[in-house]
């Protein structure tokens, strides 16, 4: 299938108008389907934004500093607290 490049704007709903001209072009009809692929600034802004908020929280979560928690009076809880244990060492996490 053929392509087209237009500009359009999301409407209410997330509705996206194709322009009546890339519509004859593709031979497009109503309830045809469709892929959409965004490009643009927009887009990259967005990713390098979320990119920063990753490494932020990351760099966060790396100075935090684990406490042991006190020991639990009830066996299940402390069984439960000791599979968490064996599971972040096997994670190369250190608590």
């Amino acid at each position: 299938m053929s392509g087209v490049t237009f500009a359009a704007r999301i409407g209410d709903g997330g509705l996206l108008r194709v322009p009546e001209a890339a519509m004859k072009q593709l031979d497009l009809r109503p309830g045809d389907e469709v892929r959409v692929r965004i490009d643009g600034e927009q887009t990259d802004d967005r990713q390098a934004r979320l990119q920063q908020a990753i490494a932020d929280i990351v760099k966060q979560a790396q100075q935090l500093v684990p406490e042991p928690a006190p020991a639990s009076a009830d066996p299940c809880e402390a069984a439960f607290g000791e599979i968490v244990r064996l599971k972040y060492r096997k994670q190369g996490f250190e608590l």
